[in-house]
């Protein structure tokens, strides 16, 4: 029992240790870096050593394009280009002679890690000595974790220097893509139903212009008959008049009745086809209509698909007189900002377009 007890006092001050660590940690937060921090601490850059400029260190990289980010810092009181591409990784190029700088010492990490933290060497090395050891440690323990929190940060970097804007800038385009496809696709359909229906249609108003014709014959047939059936009765003079039966005239009034009723039926029809016709006919000028403009349409995306970017950004400043900005223009030609200001910087330097400093506003020439 004695045993027992004194385990359980034991339990219970780890338990008390560990309640208590864990009230500290809730109101105290781990060491960090702010960023006010470490610009504080950077070295300032010497101006009077730069000696390699942007551009040339990017050609001493092998680059062809712009990279991903290119800053200029302080390395062992040395200016240095840091460069890191989409694809290459980091590189870093000494903005003093242009030599690439693919390793760095123990010294001279000692002395950067030295001017950042204004320690004292042997504190430095302490400190050092203790980050490498605990580098070791957490490998050996866990690689993978490690590699999963390498990965996720490098995933926040590229979100902050815009790779996930390229990302959406290739889905957009994928799906305007897609879309016009689909757009294809749907007007292929729907001109092909609408020629069904129109051969449909004058197959209709043909046999319907046949039916009318052969009933305009009936008609003419039977008027004749009539007519002859009247100029005999007429013909038998008054005795036939005498003569005549009052239920065979009571018969004529009745087909009289029936001949008038039935014109006035042929007259509906023939104003009702009247109207289906030209009701077809503005059917089929309004879908000839559509269609040209549908065609306008293609040919002007197609047009402007063959169009080169510097075209298309003097086509969109031309249709704003009154200026428009770069980042508006990249909104219309899909494009970067950036690289709509250096192409329409090249425009105004060649004086095919104003732009005014005040507003960063582009402009059309009045000469244009």
């Amino acid at each position: 029992m004695l045993v027992h007890r004194w385990l359980a006092i034991g339990t219970c001050l780890l338990f008390v240790a560990w309640f208590v660590s864990g009230l500290v940690m809730l109101y105290v937060s781990f060491p960090e870096l702010r960023p006010s921090e470490r610009l504080a601490a950077l070295e300032r850059i010497d101006w009077r050593t730069v000696r390699v400029s942007p551009d040339d260190a990017m050609r001493i990289a092998g680059l062809a394009e712009y990279p991903r980010e290119l800053c200029l810092t302080m390395m062992a009181g040395e200016p240095v280009w840091r460069i890191r591409t989409m694809h290459a990784g980091a590189l870093s190029v000494s903005a003093v002679d242009g030599r690439v700088i693919d390793h760095v010492s123990a010294e001279s990490a000692q002395a950067i890690a030295r001017a950042f933290s204004h320690t004292e060497p042997v504190q430095l090395e302490e400190l050092v000595s203790g980050l490498l050891a605990d580098a070791c440690r957490s490998r050996k323990q866990g690689g993978r974790d490690t590699a999963r929190e390498l990965e996720r940060a490098i995933s926040a970097i590229r979100h902050r220097t815009g790779e996930l804007a390229e990302q959406a800038r290739d889905l957009t385009t994928g799906f305007c893509r897609a879309r016009g496809e689909m757009a294809e696709q749907l007007r292929n359909r729907l001109v092909s139903s609408v020629r069904e229906r129109g051969t449909e249609m004058n197959g209709l108003l043909e046999r319907f212009s046949g039916s009318r014709r052969a009933l305009q014959k009936d008609l003419q047939a039977a008027h004749q008959i009539w007519s002859s059936v009247s100029a005999a009765e007429a013909g038998g003079g008054v005795a036939l008049a005498a003569r005549a039966d009052p239920s065979r005239k009571a018969a004529e009034i009745e087909r009289a009745k029936v001949e008038e009723e039935r014109k006035a039926k042929e007259r509906a029809a023939a104003e009702a086809a009247r109207r289906r016709e030209a009701e077809e006919r503005r059917r089929a000028e309004a879908e000839a209509d559509r269609q040209r403009k549908t065609e306008e349409k293609k040919q002007a995306k197609e047009a402007w698909a063959k169009m080169s970017d510097e075209e298309k950004i003097l086509h969109v400043i031309r249709r704003h007189p009154s200026g428009i900005a770069a980042s508006q223009i990249g909104e219309v030609v899909d494009l970067h900002a950036s690289a709509v200001g250096r192409i329409a910087t090249e425009l105004v330097e060649r004086g095919e377009v104003g732009k005014n400093e005040s507003t960063r506003l582009y402009f059309p020439l009045q000469n244009e």
